[in-house]
C-alpha cells in the first residue's frame, strides 16, 4: 500500500539535523507493515498532491501551527483533507492532524483553556473496534498539545480518552481516525523538544514531563491499530 505523509511541520533548527516530520511515521509503520511504501509531502511549504489518488492512503502528521492560524499552506490542506473524504480514501490524523480532519468536516479544534499537555499520558478506549487488535482498554503515548478537538464531525464516533484530552481519538465512516497521541515520537526527541521549550511550558511542568518519560509507552500497539485500521479501510 502506497502511503502518502502529508508533513504539517519542520523540526525546529536547533533540533535539525533531526529526521524530517514524516521520518518517525515510517519508522514506526514499516516494521509492522514491510510492505507499504511512503511518499512525503512537505504540505506546509505547499506541496500537496495533485489528486487523493496520488496515494492509496494519507496520514496527516502533526504541527507547531493550529488549525485556526492564517497560515497560507492550511486552508490548501485543508480543502485536500476534504477531498480524500469525499473519494472514501483512507485518511489518519495526528494531533494537528487529527484536529485539521475533525475542523474540515464538521467539527472544531481550539487552543484549550487547560493549558499544555506534555509527556507521557494515559488513554482509555471507550469504544472498541475490530481493526483495535490486540484489544486493549488502556493506553500510554507521548504527548504534545495545547489544542484539542472540541466538537467532533458528525456521525463520528469517540474512540478514546484521557483525563486531560475527552477526544483523544475518534474515527468517521470505515476510512478516516483522528489521534490526538504522538505513537512516532520517541523519548529522546520527546526529551530534547521539552528541554528546548522549557521556558514555555514552565520548568515544573517541563521536568513532570522528563520523568515521565522513562514510563513503558504503547507506541507499537498504536502502530499496528493505524495498519489494521489502513488495511480495513482499503477493504
Amino acid at each position: 500500500m502506497k502511503i502518502g505523509i502529508l508533513e504539517a511541520g519542520t523540526v525546529p533548527p536547533a533540533l535539525q539535523p533531526e529526521p524530517r516530520y514524516a521520518q518517525p511515521f515510517i519508522d514506526l509503520l514499516a516494521p509492522v507493515a514491510p510492505d507499504f511504501a511512503f511518499r512525503p509531502y512537505a504540505a506546509n511549504e505547499g506541496a500537496l498532491p495533485d489528486s487523493p489518488d496520488d496515494c492509496e492512503a494519507w496520514i496527516i502528521t502533526g504541527s507547531p501551527a493550529g488549525v485556526y492560524d492564517a497560515l497560507d499552506w492550511i486552508a490548501p490542506l485543508r480543502d485536500f483533507t476534504v477531498r480524500v473524504a469525499e473519494r472514501d480514501a483512507p485518511i489518519v490524523g495526528v494531533c494537528f492532524g487529527h484536529q485539521l480532519i475533525a475542523d474540515a468536516l464538521g467539527g472544531a479544534a481550539v487552543k484549550s483553556p487547560k493549558g499544555r499537555g506534555i509527556g507521557v499520558h494515559r488513554h482509555r478506549v471507550v469504544r472498541h473496534k475490530p481493526w483495535m487488535d490486540p484489544p486493549r482498554d488502556e493506553l500510554d503515548c507521548i504527548v504534545f498539545h495545547q489544542d484539542q478537538v472540541v466538537a467532533l464531525p458528525p456521525g463520528a464516533e469517540r474512540l478514546a480518552e484521557s483525563l486531560f484530552c475527552p477526544n483523544a481519538m475518534f474515527q468517521l465512516g470505515e476510512t478516516i481516525l483522528g489521534l490526538q497521541p504522538h505513537p512516532e515520537i520517541e523519548p529522546p526527541f520527546a526529551a530534547k523538544l521539552i528541554r528546548l521549550r522549557r521556558a514555555v511550558y514552565g520548568r515544573a511542568a517541563a521536568d513532570a514531563a522528563l520523568a515521565g518519560l522513562a514510563r513503558e509507552r504503547d507506541a507499537g500497539l498504536y502502530a499496528r491499530w493505524i495498519v489494521n485500521f489502513l488495511r480495513a479501510a482499503r477493504g
